[in-house]
């Protein structure tokens, strides 16, 4: 675990704070995981929230992903619970009952804004079970968003005579013909299939006319030819098709996370949006697009990370307005803005100019990772018993990507295991 604690004594507090402008000294301590890029956009957020409020001393806590929800509830068993948690939908639903309503808070934000606040299906990832009423109290706000875009190396389609990507490709005729084309010496033409998983494989399915979920009846819908159709689609192009490497061919060449592509042993990568601050700096020319369309259309995926704020926090309204600050323009200046590194979760800011263009080093196309969200899917639902769900699909993809099981099996044996789990609720 590493901590980080940070001391800022300058600036007044801002107008309309008296409740929280109290001369005791306050400490906050936030929990998150992440990298680099994350952990500086904390920083830089706490530095800024020091600044109006000196009296406030915020502990920043970065904990593994691995570790993360075990020692998330360690600390509240043992009585010294954090204040504000970067969250996931398991720990959403094990501490329901502890988070402080954010409804009030995200209605001044603009969050419930149709034209300038989150994107639709936002609500749906922050209700405790996947599926927002209108009107529904929130307990959690979002930290970034995420989308999937189709990167591309633009010299190795100059280099093999392929156009680049377009808004008009397909699946299984531009895109294929053209992972074929630039599948030569040593090289692939796409890569991050297997990495990327559900975040590819549900906007594919969707594009193909089916969706995995029935959210409405909470039924499992992936045993269907358009579902089954996509995902053999994927398989394929590993085995049938060899414009992809294997699980283990990726690791021998740079790694299933983006390795590939950044060795230059890949022309085209499922590139996820929180991916692309390392490739700022990168040396060779790349841009993006949407990824390719089927019969029902180009879809992406949207997710993204999420905060809360403990009700057993002596400081909940600091908590509060440090969630507030993250989201608004000061903190998504430096998580998304200046980082690239998230989306802005409310489109007042995505869809402004210096995000849109994005910063130094970011592909010429960089719009691209924000107008997919207005035709996206949600890749990590919240579902009735989501772990033992989550176990079930591992164990399946894990045969799947080996080619041990085609999509056919996977997804009829997956029926007979997951509905029995949504139907126990």
């Amino acid at each position: 675990m590493v901590t980080i604690g940070f001391i800022v004594l300058a600036g007044p507090a801002p107008e309309g704070s008296s409740v929280l402008e109290l001369e005791e000294p306050v400490n906050l301590v936030t929990t998150f995981w992440g990298g680099a890029a994350k952990i500086g956009a904390f920083e830089k957020s706490v530095e800024a929230y020091q600044e109006m409020f000196p009296n406030v001393t915020i502990e920043l806590l970065n904990i593994p992903g691995g570790d993360y929800n075990s020692k998330i509830l360690s600390m509240i068993a043992a009585n010294t619970p954090p204040d504000v948690i970067n969250i996931n939908s398991t720990l959403s639903v094990e501490l329901d009952g502890q988070l402080v309503e954010l409804t009030g808070k995200m209605t001044e934000l603009g969050y419930f804004d149709s034209k300038n606040g989150l994107w639709p299906e936002w609500f749906n990832l922050l209700a405790t079970d996947g599926f927002y009423n209108k009107g529904e109290a929130l307990y959690t706000a979002p930290l970034g968003t995420g989308s999937d875009v189709l990167a591309y190396n633009k010299q190795m389609f100059v280099e093999a005579g392929v156009e680049f990507p377009n808004e008009n490709w397909t699946w299984e005729e531009d895109f294929l013909e053209a992972a074929k084309k630039l599948t030569r010496d040593g090289q692939y033409g796409i890569t991050g299939v297997p990495f990327r998983g559900s975040a590819i494989l549900y906007p594919m399915a969707k594009a193909y006319g089916g969706a995995v979920y029935d959210y409405d009846k909470l039924t499992f819908t992936g045993n269907t030819r358009e579902v089954i159709d996509a995902y053999q689609f994927a398989q394929d192009l590993i085995y049938k098709h060899k414009v992809h490497p294997t699980p283990a061919e990726e690791e021998a060449l740079g790694g299933q996370n983006g390795g590939v592509f950044r060795n230059q042993k890949a022309a085209m990568y499922f590139m996820p949006t929180w991916q692309f601050p390392p490739y700022y700096g990168a040396e060779f020319e790349w841009d993006i697009m949407q990824l390719p369309s089927g019969k029902n259309g180009s879809w992406s995926s949207i997710y993204g990370g999420r905060l809360a704020v403990l009700t057993s926090s002596p400081n909940a309204a600091h908590g509060i307005e440090f969630v507030d600050l993250i989201n608004g323009p000061v903190g998504q200046g430096y998580f998304s803005v200046e980082s690239g590194f998230n989306n802005p979760p409310l489109k007042s800011i995505a869809y402004g100019d210096a995000f849109m263009k994005g910063p130094e080093g970011a592909p010429e196309h960089n719009s691209y990772r924000v107008t997919v969200l207005e035709k996206a899917v949600i890749t990590y639902p919240v579902l009735p018993n989501g772990s033992k769900i989550g176990t079930a699909w591992g164990n399946k993809l894990d045969l799947f990507w080996q080619n041990e099981i085609d999509a056919a099996q996977m997804m009829r044996e997956l029926e007979g295991e997951v509905q029995p789990l949504l139907d126990d609720r």
